[in-house]
């Protein structure tokens, strides 16, 4: 895993002995303020849906403090660093354990993925000419359909994970909110059931609109129906662009109104 310390989104590793290692120093997660509340409080995240509807009765009221933007820098951070694992030069690497804790700010505010404890290195099938599926069961709240029923897994279900992620950017909230309930969780998405998302989040802003759009790419039921993480980040980039151009149009605009 040392040979990823050459990626600016990556926690830094400078060895190891067993299954302990020696890494940079990163003082926080950013947990906290993608789904605010204590920590350690079992309820951080989840919320009744009637509390919540008392909040957002004129509009969608996200619980964290991000702007749209914000949102959308820290979502094609942690798509590029999920990119530099499934991209890697000696293979495909997964995660394996994909979630908001997993991202860490060093002192300098730099956003880097950590914790590879239950990383895949996949192996390549000469004759087949892909990479070979791997398979184990796994409960939480933040796993892929495949890895609640033990199916045969690959790099997307990290993909699906990070799908959770956007949620949680856009909402600050855990997807399926108003449960503690891993089983429940489980039973919910093996029944193809998907987290609610407020349709006003879809014209709330030109990039809240484009994060639904690809989270629900990120939550295809099938791995191979997923848009894989190079999409996502193509997506985001993109996005970025579009979102950056328009700005720059608005301030001429304005340069122009003034001179007026």
């Amino acid at each position: 895993m040392e040979k990823l310390s050459s990626s600016p989104r990556i926690v830094d590793m400078y060895g190891y002995c067993a299954s302990s290692i020696v890494a940079e120093a990163m003082p926080t997660d950013i947990t906290t303020q993608l789904v605010p509340g204590d920590k350690d409080q079992y309820d951080r995240g989840r919320m009744k849906q009637k509390d919540l509807d008392k909040l957002q009765t004129t509009d969608v009221y996200p619980l964290n403090n991000f702007t749209a933007i914000e949102k959308l820098n820290l979502a094609l951070t942690m798509a590029e660093s999920l990119a530099d694992l499934h991209g890697f030069e000696g293979g495909v690497i997964v995660h394996g354990d994909y979630h908001p804790d997993q991202h860490l700010l060093s002192d300098k505010g730099q956003l880097k993925l950590n914790d590879f404890n239950n990383g895949e290195f996949l192996h390549w099938n000469d004759v087949d000419e892909r990479y070979c599926y791997y398979s184990r069961q796994f409960g939480g709240t933040y796993k892929a359909p495949e890895e609640f029923s033990g199916g045969y897994c690959n790099q997307e279900v990290d993909t699906w994970s990070f799908g959770n992620n956007i949620y949680g950017l856009l909402t600050g909230l855990y997807p399926m909110y108003e449960t503690y309930s891993h089983s429940e969780v489980r039973e919910r998405f093996l029944n193809h059931e998907l987290p609610y998302v407020d349709p006003r989040y879809r014209s709330r802003s030109y990039i809240e609109g484009r994060l639904v759009e690809i989270m629900e790419k990120c939550w295809a039921y099938e791995p191979e129906d997923r848009a894989s993480i190079f999409d996502v980040v193509i997506f985001l980039r993109e996005t970025l662009r579009k979102h950056e151009a328009e700005q720059r149009e608005l301030l001429k605009k304005h340069g122009a109104h003034q001179q007026v």
